[in-house]
């Protein structure tokens, strides 16, 4: 223990001496006093006493604290283990085993801890950096953690690159926080710097973009420049840049967007090259919305009907839709009574359709149309399978035409994990519209806020269907079926209670299956009874909402998911030194060099700046609640002059 009196000023040290007098001379004259002194005096004297040794106290701030024993010390070490130390984790390994070695050759106890999102103690470095690394950095959050857990003027050594994503101020704590700062860009690197990318592009459009590349002078070599997507990591675009050995050097870029809409989030890499070390400055995560300027929709038709009719003009009477429509007037079998040339009508042109145009399209309705009967090979089945998967949108329509044709086996089994019954494929009669899926339903198809009264007015305006021109057994009852599908409607009293409508999805792509014909009632009879006149309309946008992912909702849902602001992956372009350098700052630290200093042995200066911390003498302010030792404060004064009072009170008596 040591003794410090501080804090003297003039007067103080008056006061000081004052009061050491009144001490000496109240002893002297105890001393002197006859042995028949009263008891009352010898209280008084006994209670100045008292009250001059507090007030000295007091005026002294005399304080005793405790000097820390480095043998006794503790070294805490928070190991950065977020995404951005990724390039790192071979040097950190072994600058935190350096640590070990010199904490254990002094005598020092060790703890580690893992700062990622969460704050968690581990037993060794091995156990901090096994888990998967996390996609962001909370070191402001877990070392205020951190000081509410150790105890006060605590040794702490951060192994960081000091990117920290919670924009937030470093925290003031009663730790000393040191800092071994990571990721130090090397002398032969790449830096992708100055990234501009539009915030709104246009599907299918083209997209120019410009970025710089730093590289060390002289430096030629082709390099890969990949735009992924940061949600599944999947390549969106790629292309090769060469480097002229005049470094910086800039960009400038053209990609097509594709037609997946929506916002997004695209990481731009470069590189690496085949001399570079490290890769964690050669990422640039951005954002953007991808946006459909109309959506353009192909209506193919296998013969004129109500449908049809009813389906077109609503399309276009829609402006924000491109539509293109076909419709077969005229079969391969009928044979006219004029030679081909003298016909208006043109031939079908099912290649162009197919094999060359389908993919430019975002829709693609097809109705009662029979492949078979054009002559057309497997191929063009296997062509509407590829537009789904890459992204498009599919409403299958089955009429009368595709009654006895087997093409669609492979579209109702991949898309929808259907298949068609063998027998009996056509049958009459009045059925009533059952709804399966309620709050899939109610979600997509919202016609009354009210979810018992939507499903109501669905069920009594849709009744009856008349006939269903295809006899289906349920979603997922097919062999080998594969879809990821859902009965929405089915046709509740056909004796297997087939279904009517089921919804697909296979790849990027949606696909809505319809088994009957017929919705063009909807709109003509509501249309004469004067209610519900436009169910018919709210069913087929809600339909292309949905096919086409307007509507996000996915068949893995029931209800929309909340809103949650998504998170970029993050990474490093260099160490952050000012957030190391104000995190140690108010802290009582300091930064401890770059981890490449580290890695065989602690370096002298910095070992003499943590020992000088350990052997400190701590001096916390008068009345301070962490003071180690005591210190005379407000209650003494209180104290000295209660003795004072008790002892005027005495003396009147």
């Amino acid at each position: 223990m040591s003794i410090r009196i501080d804090g003297l000023d003039w007067i103080t040290a008056v006061a000081c001496v004052a009061s050491v007098a009144g001490i000496i001379f109240s002893l002297t004259k105890i001393l002197l006093l006859p042995r028949a002194t009263s008891s009352k005096e010898v209280i008084a004297f006994v209670l100045r006493v008292s009250a001059l040794v507090c007030l000295l106290g007091f005026l002294a701030r005399l304080s005793v604290k405790a000097k820390t024993n480095p043998k006794d010390a503790t070294i805490h070490v928070l190991i950065d283990a977020s995404g951005s130390m990724e390039e790192d984790l071979r040097q950190l390994k072994k600058t935190t085993r350096t640590i070990e070695n010199w904490a254990k050759s002094h005598g020092w106890k060790l703890r580690l801890f893992r700062a990622g999102t969460k704050l968690r103690e581990v037993k060794s470095v091995q156990e901090a950096l096994r888990a998967p690394l996390e996609r962001r950095t909370a070191i402001s959050s877990s070392l205020a953690e951190l000081a509410g857990v150790l105890p006060p003027q605590s040794c702490v050594l951060v192994l960081s690159d000091g990117v920290e994503t919670e924009n937030s101020e470093p925290p003031k704590t009663n730790l000393g926080i040191f800092a071994i700062a990571f990721g130090e860009t090397a002398a032969e690197d790449i830096v992708l710097e100055d990234v501009q990318f539009p915030p709104v592009v246009f599907a299918r459009g083209g997209v120019p973009f410009k970025f710089i590349l730093r590289y060390p002078q002289g430096a030629r070599e082709t390099l890969p420049i990949v735009i992924r997507d940061a949600a599944n990591q999947e390549v969106l675009w790629m292309s090769l840049v060469t480097l002229s050995g005049f470094s910086p050097q800039q960009f400038e870029l053209n990609l097509n967007a594709g037609k997946d809409v929506g916002k997004k989030r695209w990481i731009l890499e470069a590189g690496p090259a085949s001399w570079e070390k490290r890769k964690f400055n050669n990422h640039k995560t951005f954002s953007l919305e991808v946006r459909r300027d109309k959506l353009r929709v192909l209506f193919l038709a296998g013969k004129p009907s109500f449908d049809y009719s009813y389906l077109r003009d609503f399309l276009r009477s829609q402006s924000e839709r491109e539509l293109v429509s076909f419709v077969i007037l005229r079969n391969p079998e009928d044979a006219p009574p004029f030679g081909e040339s003298e016909l208006s009508l043109i031939p079908f042109p099912a290649q162009d359709i197919f094999l060359k145009s389908l993919g430019e399209f975002d829709l693609f309705i097809l109705q009662d149309f029979s492949f078979t009967r054009f002559g057309l090979p497997p191929i063009y089945t296997e062509r509407i399978l590829d537009f789904v998967k890459s992204g498009g949108g599919l409403i299958l329509m089955l009429g009368p035409n595709t009654l006895n044709a087997d093409e669609y086996g492979p579209v109702l089994q991949e898309l929808f994990g259907a298949a068609r019954v063998p027998t009996n494929n056509y049958e009459e009669g009045s059925f009533d519209f059952a709804i399966n899926n309620k709050d899939f339903w109610n979600t997509t198809f919202n016609y009354h806020l009210d979810p018992k009264q939507n499903l109501e007015i669905w069920r009594s305006a849709a009744a009856p269907i008349n006939g269903l021109e295809a006899l289906l057994v349920n979603a997922g009852g097919a062999p080998g079926a594969q879809a990821k599908s859902r009965v929405l409607a089915t046709a509740g009293d056909a004796g297997g209670n087939h279904p009517l409508i089921i919804f697909g999805e296979q790849g990027k792509g949606r696909a809505v299956l319809q088994s009957f014909t017929g919705t063009w009632l909807w709109k003509a009879k509501q249309g004469v009874a004067g209610s519900y006149h436009d169910i018919y309309d709210n069913f087929w946008a809600s339909t292309i909402r949905w096919v086409t992912k307007e509507t996000k909702l996915s068949l893995a849902q029931e209800k929309p998911l909340p809103s949650v602001p998504t998170e970029d992956p993050e990474f490093r372009e260099s160490v952050d030194y000012d957030y190391l350098g104000r995190l140690t700052a108010g802290n009582e630290g300091a930064i401890l060099g770059d981890a490449s200093q580290w890695v065989d042995r602690v370096p002298p200066n910095y070992e003499e700046k943590i020992v000088k911390f350990l052997e400190r003498e701590d001096a916390p302010p008068v009345n301070d609640k962490n003071s180690r030792g005591f210190s005379f404060g407000g209650n003494f004064v209180m104290l000295a002059a209660g003795f004072l009072m008790i002892e005027w009170f005495l003396r009147r008596l």
